[in-house]
Formats: structure tokens, C-alpha cells, sequence
């Protein structure tokens, strides 16, 4: 028979597996519209480190959770401590999402297949977004594949039926998977108009030509513009840009 659609639930782990607070996030209304408009069921987001990756995914994650979704279930895991085992990521999701019946620690210890088909068969009747930041040192570059647990991650979602459920990874290095079920969205420097967007936002005292020569200096990289930014925002003592 049918049930009625859970009420949604975010697992953000410890400190470190929550998304980061987004106050200003110009610029990227491409690549977000891209994200809301693919049934992809793997999604890689990737460019140079400072470009927004993780900043995209939080925008992402939370539109989600606002307005319509037919998500339940919301999960952010950051990958970037590299002695961590992938396997121990999904084991904490499995723990959690089976309210302790399925122990952590317990199975951390299964085959990178087995944790990975728990996981899978564990919410096999919710809908779930997953975002797996940071996970740069789970990736081989010549390749330009996940490798171990979160490439066995990657290959059972794009061969299960899980039409509903979505995992988007962040990493600098190209991820290409070369399937039609996979998105890529990377990251380039942000325009010009953004980039005068970002300084008014950040209520930056800067000529516009000023800021165009920032913009071209570095190539529209967006941590650097914010920082530039932030340093010329009123009320600092600075000459200029």
C-alpha cells in the first residue's frame, strides 16, 4: 500500500559534516540551474580550490530542502580528513538512517560492496540527497575516476534503480565517468558583472575600473574577488583597490 512521504530529515554529522554557511553566492545561477534541472543520479562538481565548489553545494543542499523537493532525506558528509575511510562515511550514514540497528563500527570492518549495498538497501524507500565534499583524495587523476568505495558508490548508483536519490561529490580534480547518468559542473571564474555584484553585496568601495582589473588579474577566481572585496569594504582604512 502506500505510505505517506516522510518528514524530511538532514544528518550533517558532527561539526565538521555540516555545509557551510552561504551569506553571498553571485554569479553561479548557471551552474545551479544546471543542478536543479538534472535527473542525474551522480553529480561531480569541480575546479581550482577557492572557486565555490562547496559554497554551490550548500546552495544547492538547501534550496532543496525549501519549497517543493521530493527529497526526505538530506545528508552532507565532509571527506576532507585524508585518513578517513570513505567505508566509514557510508557506515555512519547506515547507522543513522537505520536508528543504531546497523552499528558504525561494525561495519566499517564489511567489503567496500557490502557497505555500499546496505547503504543502498537501506534507503531503498526514501529519496535521498547525498553531498560528499572534499572528496579530492578519493580520486585518481589519471584516470579521472573515484577510486575504491567511493568509486563502488558511484558505479552502484548509476546501475541502481534509485531513480530519486542523488549524490553530488565536490573535488578539484575532473571527474568524468563518461555516462549519461552522471552530471559534471566545473567551475570556472566568475564574470565580470558578478564580480560587481560581489563588491556591491559587500558594500566594497572600488571604481569600476578597478574592479575590471581585478577581475582580469585573477581570472574571476571568486575567493580571491571576495577577499579583495572584504578588504575594501567601507569602513577599512584602505586607499583603494
Amino acid at each position: 500500500g502506500s505510505h505517506p512521504a516522510p518528514a524530511s530529515t538532514v544528518l550533517e554529522g558532527d561539526d565538521e559534516d555540516r555545509p557551510p554557511i552561504v551569506d553571498i553566492c553571485v554569479g553561479r545561477a548557471e551552474e545551479l540551474t544546471m543542478l536543479r534541472e538534472s535527473s542525474a543520479s551522480v553529480v561531480f562538481i569541480t575546479g581550482i580550490g577557492g572557486q565555490g565548489k562547496s559554497t554551490l553545494a550548500a546552495k544547492y543542499f538547501a534550496d532543496r530542502q525549501g519549497g517543493y523537493s521530493h527529497y526526505s532525506l538530506f545528508i552532507w558528509r565532509d571527506c576532507k580528513e585524508e585518513r578517513e575511510r570513505f567505508e566509514n562515511q557510508l557506515a555512519a550514514v547506515i547507522e543513522n538512517v537505520t536508528n543504531g540497528r546497523l552499528r558504525g563500527k561494525d561495519l566499517a570492518h564489511q567489503d567496500e560492496e557490502s557497505i555500499v549495498t546496505l547503504l543502498l538497501n537501506s534507503i531503498r524507500d526514501i529519496q535521498a540527497l547525498f553531498i560528499f565534499d572534499n572528496v579530492d583524495h578519493y580520486v585518481d587523476i589519471e584516470r579521472k575516476r573515484l577510486v575504491g568505495c567511493a568509486d563502488a558508490l558511484a558505479k552502484a548508483m548509476l546501475t541502481s534503480n534509485l531513480k530519486r536519490t542523488q549524490v553530488v561529490f565536490t573535488c578539484r580534480p575532473n571527474v568524468d565517468y563518461n555516462v549519461v547518468s552522471t552530471l559534471t559542473v566545473r567551475l570556472e571564474g566568475i564574470s565580470l558583472s558578478a564580480t560587481e555584484s560581489l563588491f556591491a553585496l559587500r558594500k566594497a568601495s572600488a571604481s569600476s575600473v578597478d574592479i575590471a582589473a581585478a577581475h582580469h588579474l585573477t581570472e574571476g577566481h571568486a575567493l580571491w574577488l571576495d577577499l579583495f572585496a572584504g578588504q575594501t569594504a567601507q569602513g577599512r582604512n584602505l586607499r583603494s583597490l
